[in-house]
């Protein structure tokens, strides 16, 4: 069975230049991976948009109205440059650049649709009241930011071809640059916490705070 491009070209009776094979190889895959798109993000994706805002749960409903699905679909179609170019590409510099792109491109999107997931879980918890006596945004800031470091150490390693691994044992030095950059936010959440856990703050209870000119009862949380 022909399972390439170039095997078509060969069994078509077409005797093409290596160069111009794989200019034709790209040609296709592009097509494909363009065909793809179309009908996730024009197909699929609309359907499922359609039923999911008209969903009598909440959760749903938010996952309709966000990027979640947008962004997973673009994944899938990393995925898909990836498994083309493995199948389809000969072994070269054109072969691995690919590769490297689609990982590259995978990574971006995998942050992506988690900071989308965080954003609707964040959201329905305000909606429902749920555990609203935690620093939640504070919680959803810095989940995002540990992903963050971690997807751009490995798109970093991903171009330098090297393993995540030795980029995160050279981090020591940074990690005392990171905490003082990142000061203030982990303070602050740290404190959201121990507030919380140990239930110091209450809706209702009054404040006084003449530093930012406030004075009177605590009204929302989180």
């Amino acid at each position: 069975m022909k399972d390439t491009p170039s095997d078509w070209l060969a069994l078509a009776g077409l005797q093409l230049s290596p160069y111009a094979t794989l200019i034709v190889t790209l040609g296709i895959m592009l097509l494909l991976l363009a065909l793809l798109h179309g009908v996730l993000h024009y197909g699929v994706l609309r359907m499922l948009r359609g039923r999911m805002r008209n969903d009598r749960f909440l959760f749903i409903k938010l996952v309709g109205h966000s990027s979640l699905f947008r962004y997973a679909a673009m994944l899938v179609q990393g995925l898909a440059l990836g498994l083309l170019t493995r199948l389809w590409v000969p072994p070269g510099s054109v072969h691995e650049g690919l590769l490297g792109f689609s990982r590259i491109w995978m990574l971006v999107y995998t942050i992506l649709a988690f900071f989308a997931f965080l954003d609707i879980v964040l959201d329905w918890c305000f909606r429902k009241q749920v555990a609203v006596q935690f620093p939640l945004k504070g919680i959803v800031q810095s989940l995002k930011i540990i992903a963050s470091i971690a997807g751009v150490i490995f798109i970093v390693s991903v171009l330098i071809g090297q393993s995540p691994v030795i980029l995160i044992s050279g981090l020591g030095a940074m990690t005392a640059v990171l905490m003082l950059i990142f000061k203030d936010p982990i303070l602050g959440l740290v404190a959201g916490i121990q507030l919380s856990a140990n239930n110091m703050l209450s809706i209702g209870d009054w404040l006084e705070m003449p530093k930012y000119n406030a004075d009177g009862p605590l009204l929302i949380s989180g």
